[in-house]
Order: structure tokens, then C-alpha cells, then sequence
């Protein structure tokens, strides 16, 4: 690193941790896949790994489900009306 410039590397960010959740949550059955995005729906969060789940999946049903989903958590907090959810329908 040349001296006077910061580093661009986030150290709040554990590289190591994202790819073994990442690589875990490859193949988790489909059930499991609708038992986090009935829990995303609940607007309270989702851990590190639920997060890589639904990343991970490819499923066509399962994908659409999430995007329903998120449509949902979207027009609770922002409402039908606010600018974001304007630009994000």
C-alpha cells in the first residue's frame, strides 16, 4: 500500500466466514428454503446463514417465493406510496 492512502479492505468483513456459509447452504432441501422465507416475511431479520440460503438457491419456485416475499417486506416498511417503493416495484 503506497504510503498517505488508506486501505479499501473492510475489516468488519470475514471473507473466510461468507465463503463457508456460502459453500454450507449450497443444496439445503427446498422446505427449508420456504421455512426462511416464511420467517423473512416476518420483517425480523435473518442470520448470516439464512442469508447465503437464499442466496444459494437456484429453484425457479423457491426464487419467485423470495421475490414475493420481498415485495411484501418492502410495502410494509415503505408503504405503497413512498418514493422507494415507487422505484423498486
Amino acid at each position: 500500500m503506497a504510503a498517505g492512502k488508506a486501505s479499501l479492505k473492510a475489516d468488519f468483513i470475514d471473507e473466510e466466514e461468507i465463503n463457508y456459509l456460502l459453500t454450507k447452504a449450497k443444496g439445503v432441501d427446498p422446505r427449508s428454503v420456504r421455512d426462511i422465507i416464511s420467517k423473512a416475511r416476518e420483517s425480523k431479520g435473518l442470520t448470516p446463514y439464512e442469508t447465503a440460503v437464499l442466496l444459494e438457491t437456484e429453484d425457479p419456485e423457491l426464487v419467485h417465493l423470495m421475490f414475493e416475499a420481498a415485495r411484501e417486506v418492502k410495502l410494509k416498511i415503505y408503504g405503497k406510496g413512498s418514493s422507494f417503493s415507487l422505484l423498486f416495484t
